[in-house]
């Protein structure tokens, strides 16, 4: 096995999971539904269901929400789009999360099986992908595939235009796909090595043993000698389902331990805030919808009692006399002083909970499984006197303060924005009772 420059952090993987939301086949000989993954529901991923059960039962939701896409997903449709070779594009909302809005995709594959690929992410994540793809795929990667072991088949995620040797978006024959594509592109003296390095038998038994495969290979590409890098990892082991990326190292041959770094870079910049390090309000948003979305569907599956879901708070806190310490002290301790803000909300919340510069001197935190209002209202008055303490901290004479207003979940809503409306409604209360109080009623 050759050995890996790169760190070991399943890298491809996580930015399928954060991404890719949902992703099937539909056999439409066989009329049944292959479901790669579903991050709802993991315990359908790999399992394959007949097509009329699945879209009368999971599907069917659409039907009163969004009755186009509805219609779009029947089979004698799905079986006309293949005839057609057509693709389609949907966006709409999520029947339990009303504001929270999908893309969904429909691919028909080059090669000739009768399948059609149904491909879901969350709108918001598939502007994410493309920053991150631009940022990093794009840069440093030929291709993305997700290899299904078990049927010998794959689909291409991502692909550049930049790169003339890249395979099919879908493949039913991978192994075949393999010799293809060794004698066609690879340099002769590196044509059967990199077959049996790329064989799924050998790549299966590298990864049980090390966890991650990699090798190298020299091509021709645009009638020169290219010198690309492979990986293989899994995404899920237990249904043998693998990541592959291939990238150009022939300029970069030393710089493969960057990779990782990159990617978790390029996530990072989305979501944070580049003066406190903390979460932005893009991040806020997102964070804060998955951990409800968490919560509900561990309420549910616990005993299907909505009002069992766990109790939690979203703060919005504004800072009050902020604009004296900028105009008093000048805009560097008012910087130095958001900083300070942001630690101080990290050191009163758990390792679990967020904490958020929404924009200026307005912050956000979001804290789960509370026992109690007043537990959440506890920890309020903790940030207040923290905030309180930071004049006599940079010796300035400035008072100051914050006012807070809190919403609770489920008891003010199940989602983002419902919170953050109520919590901003009462910071507003806060500050009309003379600043430097907590709100949460």
């Amino acid at each position: 096995m050759a050995t890996s420059l790169l760190p070991v952090h399943n890298d491809f993987s996580l930015l399928m999971e954060q991404v890719c939301y949902a992703c099937a086949a539909v056999n439409l000989n066989e009329q049944s539904i292959r479901v790669i993954v579903n991050s709802l529901n993991p315990r359908e991923n790999g399992e394959t269901f007949a097509y009329a059960d699945y879209y009368a039962t999971q599907f069917l939701r659409l039907k009163d929400l969004n009755p186009e896409l509805y219609e779009h997903l029947a089979l004698d449709r799905l079986q006309q789009l293949y005839k057609d070779k057509g693709q389609e594009h949907f966006d709409f909302e999520s029947p339990d999360q009303p504001n929270m809005k999908f893309a969904l995709d429909i691919y028909v594959p080059e090669a000739d099986i009768q399948a059609v690929y149904l491909v879901c992410c969350r709108e918001r994540k598939a502007d994410l992908f493309a920053a991150i793809a631009q940022q990093f795929i794009y840069a440093h990667c030929d291709y993305f595939i997700y290899i299904d072991a078990r049927r010998n088949s794959y689909t291409a995620f991502a692909m550049t235009d930049k790169s003339s040797t890249k395979p099919p978006m879908f493949c039913a024959d991978y192994d075949g796909a393999i010799i293809q594509y060794a004698y066609t592109y690879c340099t002769p003296e590196e044509q059967e090595n990199t077959i049996y390095e790329m064989t799924l038998a050998r790549v299966i038994d590298q990864l049980d043993k090390y966890g991650v495969h990699s090798f190298y290979s020299s091509i021709y590409e645009d009638g020169e000698i290219h010198r690309k890098y492979l990986e293989y990892r899994y995404f899920n082991k237990e249904e043998k389902m693998i990541l592959l990326f291939r990238s150009d190292v022939t300029d970069m041959y030393n710089e493969e331990n960057q990779y990782a770094q990159k990617l978790q870079a390029a996530i990072d910049q989305a979501y944070t805030d580049s003066l406190t390090g903390i979460l932005n309000a893009q991040g806020m948003q997102d964070h804060v919808n998955e951990k409800l979305m968490a919560l509900s569907v561990e309420a549910m599956a616990g005993n299907g009692l909505r009002d069992v879901e766990p109790l939690s708070a979203l703060l919005f806190i504004d800072l009050d006399n902020f604009k004296q310490v900028n105009d008093h002290c000048g805009h560097l301790m008012g910087d130095q002083v958001l900083k300070d803000i942001a630690a101080a909300l990290k050191e009163n919340l758990r390792a679990d909970d967020f904490a958020a510069r929404i924009g200026g001197d307005e912050f956000e935190a979001f804290i789960a499984h509370l026992d109690s209002r007043e537990d959440g209202v506890a920890i309020c008055q903790r940030i207040l006197y923290a905030i309180e303490d930071l004049p006599q901290k940079h010796n300035f004479d400035v008072p100051l303060s914050c006012s807070i207003g809190v919403a609770f979940s489920p008891d003010d809503g199940h989602q983002y924005a419902d919170l953050v409306r109520i919590a901003d409604a009462r910071v507003y209360a806060a500050k009309r009772r003379g600043k430097r109080t907590v709100v949460f009623e």
